[in-house]
């Protein structure tokens, strides 16, 4: 049985996974980062070490993220490898079952397997996750921006907005908005931001673009939400009241479409309440997780 950081080759890419606890005979959760593009050393050293006290946890990194290998034919970074990736990495630890959970871009991305590989997900929890593709998720990632611009970033982008559509507005916006404005629209609370910041440079880990760029050419969330309409898999939803960049709006439409399904409003937090609320969030996801053998 594997244990701690190992380099593992899933369909001719080596990925980073790090394993804690017994997860052959206790049911793991595996962790999905977001980004699109970024990595698990944040969570790690926040919610991640609470977490692995409580159960089996499982990190990996998706092809070109993280301390995983880039690629070089940026074609496999699309959604069906992914999926196959993770359900490959299932196959090489010898996993009939587990536990998922999927922050932001990773939400998205359980999901996608979760409507796949249906009879390997015991439970699943969404932390702030994302509809990248879709037209009202864009809208408040948008308005998100526009509430933390000051005068000129708010101008330049209400400018741009005349002669060019959402998608590359919000691509727009991402490259002129500044650090203090980056902060205020994933966290609630400065000291958080700080805190991340810092664990970010920590890392040294870089997220390029191209992951993002390629990604979202494979992703149709309008097709997910209804595939995930199939879905009767018990399903934790968890979301901070002041999240800008995915918000509630995109919480309220994934839970419309589920039949199995409860949220959890975190009411000082915004993407993250896995750094800004985090003795809640291990806690909640124990509770809901309770009930796993």
């Amino acid at each position: 049985m594997l244990q701690g950081e190992h380099i593992i080759n899933i369909n001719q890419c080596n990925h980073w996974v790090k394993i804690i606890g017994d997860y052959q005979n206790q049911i793991p959760l595996i962790i999905v980062h977001g980004g699109p593009g970024g990595n698990h050393y944040t969570f790690e050293r926040t919610s991640g070490l609470e977490l692995e006290q409580k159960m089996p946890i499982i990190y990996y990194e998706q092809r070109h993220c993280g301390r995983s290998d880039k690629v070089d034919d940026i074609s496999t970074i699309h959604i069906k490898q992914l999926v196959n990736d993770l359900e490959s990495l299932r196959i090489e630890l010898e996993i009939d079952q587990f536990n998922i959970h999927g922050y932001s871009f990773g939400g998205e991305l359980a999901l996608h397997y979760a409507v796949t590989h249906p009879q390997h997900i015991l439970k699943i929890i969404l932390e702030s996750p994302s509809l990248i593709t879709l037209s009202i998720s864009n809208l408040v990632q948008l308005s998100g921006f526009l509430s933390v611009f000051n005068d000129g970033n708010r101008k330049l982008i209400n400018d741009y907005l005349q002669n060019h559509d959402i998608y590359q507005s919000i691509q727009y916006a991402w490259s002129i908005a500044s650090v203090e404005e980056t902060d205020q629209l994933l966290f609630h609370k400065s000291n958080y931001a700080i805190l991340n910041r810092k664990l970010w440079e920590e890392s040294g880990l870089v997220n390029d673009g191209i992951f993002y760029n390629e990604i979202v050419k494979s992703l149709n969330s309008e097709n997910l939400l209804e595939q995930i309409t199939s879905l009767d898999i018990p399903t934790l939803i968890i979301t901070g009241i002041f999240d800008k960049n995915t918000g509630i709006a995109t919480t309220e439409l994934i839970q419309s479409k589920l039949k199995n399904y409860q949220v959890e409003y975190f009411k000082e937090s915004a993407h993250f309440p896995d750094i800004e609320e985090t003795t809640l969030f291990v806690k909640t996801i124990k509770h809901f997780l309770g009930g796993s053998k």
